[in-house]
């Protein structure tokens, strides 16, 4: 059994702590709630998940759509 089915898959309001490599178009590191995920796109010769979540930032937080490597989700994710 892998990793993922042991920990299931990502639900609405858990904490994705993403490295500066983990998604595209964006620089640095961040912590997002997960929202939902709009679909599966192959970019660059890897899969990532393009989704919905809210950034959380000391001054607050933002709602964004941004594709996350997939195997990100796996890594770093954790439960509410």
């Amino acid at each position: 059994m892998t990793r993922e089915h042991q920990r299931g898959p990502i639900r609405a309001g858990d904490l994705l702590l993403l490295r500066d490599g983990d998604h595209l178009f964006g620089t640095g590191d961040m912590m997002l709630r997960y929202e939902t995920t709009h679909e599966l796109r192959r970019v660059r010769g890897a899969e990532w998940v393009f989704l919905r979540g809210t950034e959380l930032r000391a001054n607050g937080g933002r709602t964004r759509d941004l594709l996350v490597r997939r195997e990100a989700l796996r890594e770093r994710r954790r439960s509410r």
